[in-house]
């Protein structure tokens, strides 16, 4: 028997979501109506089809003999589950559904125990989707045949035939493909219908600058997160209302023209059976430059598409375009590039108009982003070489994230580069990145004080070479690329540590396993570095232990962060930036949470394991795992990769029971009495705050008047990493390599709020715009927020510290602001 198949998606989610039985398709329940209008069915024909056949046509058969054919219980159960997949072969290629004339035969055997079906010809071919082993599910058909028994035609009947397994199709059966594949497959062409007919009424209404109608496109809980493009801050508008109070406030001064829908990034996704979108990216002209910006696309109760998230994203300035590609230095340089780059990197003809203190990652890519702007920026690195906070850490570190999400600005990794980068070849990498990209750096640099003039507002900066000598520039921007705490390390003392016979380490110190080879070793802290440095010990053979801090809660997770967007074969780097930054937090704090489920249930062994163990687990703010952690604490989480499975199967030992009191001389000791016996404690626990190296080099008043860095605002934005700081002309650039790539670009562009005065690199019309306030057009109440720290708070904590978002001149008003100095 042949069979003619077309490639289509799993509707496994889609069914299963509604949980049918016997009796809902027998008596056709309302759950079974509402299945059939489910709103992702009008949008995936190939995916309705499939249902329908296997509901109505297969279970309907099936369910309808159930009560005098019993043994078909097991198959219709397997069914319901979509364990099995259940086709309808009536159709004929050369009869479509004319029962009469069909052409398929099933000839009883002469013992009469079984049947035996034919296709005689090709136009006798049953003509049916899904035909294949696809979607790892094995497939029955009820097929209609003619009964043939001892020669005599009986007339139509429908026989029960297993067609394929998970893998391949069955003895006797065939399977191929009736009519080619296009381009776009059904399910795609009509999410493109539906998203041009949307983006034709919103590019008509923002071209307009009409707020309103704008709106009425918009889901009434719908967010829109802009970057820079509109708000020249990083803002998340919540609710219908607020959007079109955003939009009414900023269409005009922003001009968006030219929108045009990018139909080829058109998708339509389904990420949970009960949650499904349509998604687009568009591109438009603003007063400021060019704007990219991602929708999607959820159907109403009414079935209208309307936009839940819209994204809006500024990617670079009017009249100043990156000097990459067509605007690259065209002229020949014979014999004088060498002296040429050694006067600019010496500062001889013209000094730096920014500076940027640290050469790791961060600072690196915010000063080729700069460069290639055509500000020239220097770089301030105290180590002897670029790398060397990479180089000079354990041998053993390794990137958790992965190639594709680590691209840097101007000069990706080489299709060679392996998936995870070990901390020894990234140092080389951005070494030979700042030299192949000439960027501006000093190493061996130490900045001893920066000063801003009151007035002025330029910044005074005193550098140290390794020489001796001493250089000042005045600048009026200067940016903190230091990493977290800028790399000083952060451990608790305890008591009796000078009676300790054996050595006291911090993991910045920790160079090899091989250092303790045949000693007993206490790893102290279980995030990323206690985890890395237990496992290089263990795969050592060394005696090596983990101690926990009884008060943490760990969330350790297999890493799933943005594989959709940065992998092989995936969407090119720019696009998939742009799509991971078009979720905002409050959206991606619901998401993750149902992601953390997923996870802990794909991990159940592991973590039964630790559980097992002792090891206690915590599943981050409201069960969201390590995504809210990252945002708000930069720490508290394990993005596994085998060392989990290390601790629960008791290769590396564990001892969380009570917190150190102190020291012995050959050991430690704890507070419920017990001791544990160690020639190396090793503690990983981190670096100090982020506004501490800002301290050292600026002073008390500038600390005090910056505003929290890390942690997220009431809008889920980050405080003011990557944008206004609250001190004028000064800026913080950190976090890994994805985010640098990513908001390097955003520090070089224009001013963070409409507050600041102009920035780096600005055209006047673009100044004018951005000093222009949001205006409150609504009855709310004026939110006054205090820029002091709480009672009893640490002013030089970070961590959780969400509410202060303003400068201290100014109040919000819903979502406009007020200057309290008028």
């Amino acid at each position: 028997m042949a069979a003619s198949a077309s490639p289509t998606p799993a509707p496994a989610p889609v069914m299963l979501s509604y949980d049918l039985t016997v009796t809902d398709i027998t008596q056709m329940s309302p759950k079974l109506w509402a299945l059939h209008l489910d709103p992702i069915l009008p949008l995936d024909m190939g995916m309705f089809t499939i249902l329908a056949a296997h509901i109505n046509l297969a279970l309907g058969t099936l369910c309808a003999v159930l009560p005098r054919r019993p043994d078909l219980r097991p198959l219709v159960d397997s069914m319901l589950r979509l364990d099995t997949v259940g086709l309808y072969l009536l159709s004929e290629r050369g009869h479509g559904l004319d029962a009469f004339n069909i052409e398929t035969t099933a000839s009883m055997t002469d013992e009469g125990d079984a049947f035996i079906l034919h296709t005689p010809r090709e136009e006798a071919t049953k003509f049916m989707p899904a035909t294949t082993p696809a979607f790892d599910t094995p497939k029955v058909a009820l097929v209609m045949a003619r009964l043939i028994i001892k020669g005599t035609d009986r007339g139509s009947r429908f026989f029960l035939v297993p067609i394929c397994s998970r893998t391949e199709m069955c003895a006797g059966i065939a399977s191929r493909t009736s009519t080619p594949s296009t381009p776009l497959s059904p399910p795609t062409s009509t999410a493109l219908a539906a998203a041009r007919a949307w983006f034709g009424a919103f590019k008509a209404a923002i071209e307009a600058h009409d707020a309103q109608r704008a709106a009425a496109l918009l889901a009434p809980d719908a967010l829109w997160r802009d970057i820079l493009a509109l708000t020249w801050d990083f803002r998340t508008f919540r609710g219908a209302p607020d959007i079109a109070r955003f939009l009414n406030d900023r269409l005009a001064p922003s001009a968006p023209t030219q929108l045009v829908l990018d139909e080829q990034w058109v998708a339509l996704e389904r990420p949970y059976p009960d949650l499904a979108w349509v998604q687009g990216i568009f591109r438009f002209a603003a007063t400021a430059g060019p704007v990219s910006g991602v929708f999607r696309l959820v159907p109403g109760a009414d079935g209208v598409w309307r936009a839940h998230t819209v994204f809006t994203n500024l990617d670079g300035l009017a009249g100043f375009p990156e000097l990459i590609g067509p605007y690259r230095d065209p002229l020949p340089n014979h014999g004088h590039w060498y002296e040429k780059r050694a006067r600019e990197l010496a500062c001889e003809d013209e000094p730096p108009r920014v500076i940027i203190i640290g050469g790791g990652q961060s600072g690196l890519e915010v000063a080729a982003r700069l460069k290639y702007l055509g500000v020239k920026a220097l770089v301030l690195e105290r180590q002897d070489r670029v790398g060397d906070q990479w180089r000079k850490r354990y041998e053993a570190l390794c990137l958790h994230d992965s190639v594709w999400y680590d691209h840097m600005p101007y000069l990706p990794f080489p299709p060679t580069w392996p998936v995870f980068t070990p901390a020894p070849k990234l140092a080389d990498w951005l070494e030979n990145y700042a030299h192949s990209l000439e960027l501006n750096v000093w190493t061996n640099a130490t900045v001893t004080k920066a000063v801003q003039d009151l007035k002025s507002k330029l910044w005074t900066v005193t550098c140290k070479r390794g020489d001796g000598s001493e250089r000042t520039f005045v600048v009026r921007h200067l940016i903190f690329a230091v990493g977290w705490g800028g790399g000083t390390p952060q451990r608790p003392h305890y008591p009796g540590e000078e009676l300790f016979a054996g050595q006291i380490l911090h993991s910045s110190e920790h160079k090899s396993a091989r250092d303790h080879l045949g000693k007993k070793v206490v790893v102290v802290g279980a995030c990323t570095s206690g985890h890395d440095i237990c496992a290089d010990y263990y795969n050592h053979g060394v005696d090596v232990t983990m101690h926990v801090l009884l008060h943490a809660r760990l969330t350790p997770h297999a890493e799933f962060a943005s594989t959709d967007f940065y992998r092989e074969g995936g969407p090119p780097t720019e696009i998939g930036d742009l799509l991971n930054a078009s979720y905002p937090n409050h959206l991606m704090h619901l998401v993750h949470q149902r992601k953390t489920r997923e996870i802990a249930e794909a991990d159940k062994e592991t973590l039964d394991g630790l559980k097992k163990v002792g090891f206690r687990l915590g599943w981050g703010h409201d069960g969201s795992g390590f995504l809210m952690l990252a945002w708000t604490r930069s720490g508290g989480y394990y993005l596994d990769v085998g060392t989990s499975k290390l601790i629960a199967d008791g290769k590396i030992k564990l001892k969380n029971d009570a917190e150190i009191e102190g020291f012995s001389r050959d050991g430690l000791r704890f507070k419920d009495g017990s001791k544990l016996r160690a020639d190396v404690v090793i503690f990983a626990t981190g670096y100090t705050n982020v506004r501490e190296p800002i301290q050292k080099i600026c002073g008390d008043e500038i600390v005090n008047a910056l505003k929290p860095v890390w942690g997220l605002d009431a809008e889920g934005e980050l405080n003011s990493a990557w944008r206004d700081t609250g001190v004028p002309g000064l800026y913080v650039m950190m976090g890994n390599l994805a985010l640098c790539r990513f908001h390097s670009k955003h520090l070089a562009l224009p001013p963070e709020t409409p507050l600041c005065a102009c920035r780096l690199v600005m055209p006047r019309a673009a100044c004018r715009a951005a000093r222009r306030p949001l205006h409150h057009h609504g009855k709310g109440k004026a939110l006054l927020l205090d820029l002091r720290p709480a009672a009893g708070a640490d002013p030089f904590d970070d961590a959780g510290s969400a509410d202060v978002d303003v400068d201290a001149r100014w109040v919000r008003v819903g979502v406009g602001w007020v200057n309290r100095d008028r």
